[in-house]
């Protein structure tokens, strides 16, 4: 099994300054290595003084004692996957254009529905997408870029080392963000047709040397995979099927309490480390961006292994700081391809 932990660092609300960074970010641990991240938190904790049924922050502990955490879970399988927007590089405006443009997508088809029904639930999730404020449905777009990068690259980076581990996926949010105005009922309204929709459109990459027996639940074959993106959206799919994306992600997802899920106290304390590396804030941002970066996965495309998210109709750029954090993440990265 993959036990996937998520936890976002920022307020994503607008910001008057560059550099005022928002992420969210995924901790994938195979269930063989829940024990070792375990003792690494445990180590962490005891290292600071602190219990090890205390929960800790990243402002709780020294930055040679969060090295130390971020090496041993480097010595295991665990992966990490992040995305990030500057606050602060776009407007208000930028982002309700953004907003009104993906609403008017959903809905440019609805004609074409055969069933009124069908026409009514597109136009109410458009409505849905233009009633949220520019700081949820920043939010909401990275949260739902975030979970298509973990589903792309952690099952092609684990078929080939762990494909028994595909059997299932665990997701486990940090509820103190389903509390963010309303920002649950958005996300599990909202996120599976993205999901679902963007992964018949742009299958994974399948490689068939590779075993996937494993996550054969998953998966749709050309006689099973859904017909309603070509018949109702008239969008073309892949003929060999795809990703049943939302039975991976939803057969076993809970937003959950971190005080009992050390899962989630983990991806706390790296997504707050990810957030200080992108503004320069330890002592020596070198050295833990290379353990930061060790635990991330390459891309296909050879770009950052961050994944940075702009609404913004100029060029995404990135401060100074930040641009030499990816650096050093990408040179440090693991490899897709065993």
């Amino acid at each position: 099994m993959l036990n996937i932990y998520i936890d976002e660092s920022g307020s994503f609300a607008h910001a008057k300054h560059h550099n005022s960074w928002n992420l969210t970010s995924a901790f994938v641990v195979p269930t063989i290595n829940k024990r070792d991240c375990s003792q690494a938190l445990k180590q962490l904790k005891i290292d600071n003084g602190f219990k090890h049924s205390d929960e800790i922050k990243l402002k709780d502990v020294s930055e040679s004692s969060y090295l130390n955490f971020l090496n041993a879970l480097s010595k295991t399988s665990c992966t990490l996957y992040s995305v990030a927007t500057d606050a602060g590089t776009q407007s208000v405006e930028d982002i309700e254009a953004h907003r009104d443009k993906q609403a008017n997508k959903i809905e440019e088809h609805k004609d074409k529905m055969q069933y009124p029904k069908m026409a009514k639930i597109l136009e109410d999730q458009a409505n849905q997408i233009r009633k949220l404020s520019p700081q949820l449905y920043l939010q909401l777009l990275c949260q739902t870029a975030l979970m298509s990068d973990v589903v792309r690259k952690s099952i092609l980076f684990y078929v080939q080392r762990l494909p028994k581990q595909l059997n299932a996926f665990r997701w486990r949010i940090d509820e103190k963000t389903a509390g963010k105005s309303g920002f649950e009922q958005s996300f599990r309204s909202l996120a599976p047709p993205f999901l679902q929709s963007e992964s018949l459109r742009k299958p994974d990459i399948h490689i068939t040397d590779f075993d996937y027996s494993a996550m054969e639940q998953f998966l749709y074959t050309k006689d099973t995979k859904p017909t309603y993106l070509k018949e109702q959206y008239g969008i073309e799919t892949s003929p060999d099927g795809g990703l049943d994306i939302r039975k991976l992600i939803w057969d076993d997802f809970k937003f959950v309490d971190s005080q009992n899920e050390e899962g989630v106290q983990i991806i706390d304390l790296i997504v707050s480390g990810l957030r200080r590396t992108l503004r320069g804030g330890f002592e020596n941002d070198k050295t833990i961006s290379e353990a930061l970066g060790g635990l991330m996965v390459e891309n296909i495309d050879n770009s950052f292994p961050m994944h940075f998210i702009s609404t913004s109709q100029e060029t995404c750029s990135v401060s100074s700081n930040a641009g030499k954090a990816s650096i050093v993440f990408k040179k440090n990265q693991k490899p897709i391809f065993k």
